[in-house]
């Protein structure tokens, strides 16, 4: 593949036909700015690799909204403007982020869509960030998730908690009564203002770091998960001797292998020496061949495996997502030597993996465990978008599981997060208490470190078997 000299890429950039952002020079770095967003092209040198990162920050809170990197040695012309191209695409999409998206909620709708409209034109009028809209209970969780802030009417307070718990991400606010019945805007926006600032302030979700427990790795390990509860992404880390050594993160609309190759080719670096890949992919996986959800659409069918040890010539592993979170909460959880892992992105898409007798068992084209085979199609509509759905739902899975396995335990990771309490409620419902597993709720942050710690487990029990094999044969 040829490669594209650095000044080039920047000079075509530079006269890039697109009048929606204004362009910014710093150095050999590039700006893409607009009042909403932030694109950032910037470039480094390290080792004989030419490094191009493209990166897009919200201007309202500082999220990164897309991001990845790549070797201008290892990319084409082509590729290199297709990927500055679907930054700029992206960068456009990125102004509906220029808001803090407001929804109010009552038990009616009527009331909160006129204060809606009036908190709208107040906003207008004072240039704040906020945006307004209002719908009935009976529909919230139909849009919730498209919305920053959910703000309830004073008459369904009692609504607050379990709102909270079927959106633990989102600020969950009862508006004070004084401020609803006199429809004071201001003072509404004033009241959603503070409480977010008293969030960062809290530091409310607070990252969950799991440790490698008595790894013995030699050899250096790149692992690479992807996380597709909400919000899809990659995170790519470096392992070496147990320890992880560097993380990156690719974030993209959707997926295609040379986003992949891009990432590992930058954190193949000669200091890291690695031996190994190890991925993990939501999907059916068999002998490496994937068939995955829409945001990775261009490797469905795709024999991922082999595609990636003859560009990398490296040994690699591809895994489902949900087996090497089993891996990880077992290897942390030693007490237990029978357990299920269910994951749960949206309905119907989730799934369950198995530890028996201390081994993960995947069965026949490592299918055990979809649990989507279970589930006739007006049962998965009814649990769409709806906390009580899931919750029916993920206990008829979880209650197949007991009734087959007996399960010592069972880790349940679901978008929705429904309070174990309500879950056992809802098993001992059905089930004798004698029967129901310990169970844990696992977060999105713990749930990735487990992926990661799976891949990184598969990969030493690779290491060993070799290592026992070549001392056999001496």
């Amino acid at each position: 593949m040829a490669s594209y000299p650095r000044e080039e890429f920047r000079n075509w950039i530079r006269n890039y036909p697109e009048t929606f952002y204004r362009l910014e020079e710093t150095g050999e770095d590039f700006r893409l700015l607009t009042d909403y967003a932030i694109g950032e092209v910037s470039f480094a040198s390290i080792y004989e690799y030419e490094i191009a990162e493209m990166r897009i920050v919200s201007q309202r809170n500082r999220e990164d909204l897309f991001y990845l990197h790549f070797d201008l040695n290892e990319n084409s012309e082509e590729r290199c403007h297709h990927l500055f191209e679907e930054m700029v695409h992206a960068l456009k999409d990125a102004k509906g982020h220029d808001k803090t998206r407001v929804l109010l909620c009552c038990s009616g709708g009527l009331t909160t869509s006129f204060f809606a409209n009036k908190l709208n034109e107040t906003s207008d009028y004072l240039k704040t960030d906020f945006y307004f809209d209002a719908v009935p209970y009976s529909r919230l969780y139909e849009v919730a998730s498209n919305y920053d802030v959910i703000l309830l009417a004073p008459q369904i307070r009692h609504r607050q908690s379990e709102v909270r718990s079927a959106y633990p991400g989102k600020l969950v606010l009862t508006l004070p009564t004084q401020i609803f019945s006199s429809y004071n805007a201001a003072g509404c926006m004033t009241f959603i203002g503070m409480s977010m600032e008293n969030v960062k302030r809290k530091g409310r979700e607070k990252e969950k770091e799991l440790q490698l427990q008595n790894l013995i790795n030699h050899a250096g390990i790149l692992s690479m998960t992807f996380v597709s509860h909400w919000n899809p992404y990659y995170v790519f880390r470096v392992y070496q001797d147990g320890e992880m050594k560097k993380e990156v993160r690719v974030q993209k609309l959707q997926y295609e292998i040379d986003d992949i190759m891009d990432a590992i080719h930058v954190l193949m670096l000669p200091e890291y020496e690695i031996e190994y890949i190890s991925v993990c992919m939501p999907g059916e996986i068999n002998r490496g061949t994937v068939n995955v959800s829409k945001n990775l659409a261009y490797m469905n069918r795709e024999n991922i495996r082999l595609l990636l040890e003859e560009r990398t010539g490296l040994k690699v592993r591809i895994n489902r997502t949900t087996s090497m979170a089993a891996l990880g909460f077992h290897h942390t959880h030693p007490q237990y030597h029978t357990l299920t892992f269910h994951s749960q992105n949206r309905v119907p898409f989730g799934g369950q993996a198995f530890i028996v007798n201390d081994v993960l068992y995947e069965g026949r084209n490592k299918a055990a465990g979809e649990i989507l085979l279970l589930l006739k199609r007006t049962d998965v509509e009814k649990a769409k978008n709806n906390p009580h759905g899931y919750l029916k739902y993920v206990t008829r899975a979880l209650i197949t599981n007991i009734a087959i396995m007996a399960p010592e335990a069972i880790a349940v990771a679901l978008p929705l997060e429904i309070p174990l309490e309500k879950i056992r409620a809802k098993l001992e419902e059905q089930l004798p208490e004698r029967f129901i597993p310990d169970l844990y709720m696992v977060t999105e942050e713990e749930r990735m470190e487990y992926m990661h710690l799976g891949n990184v487990l598969v990969c030493q029990d690779e290491i060993r078997r070799n290592a026992e094999k070549e001392e056999a044969h001496a």
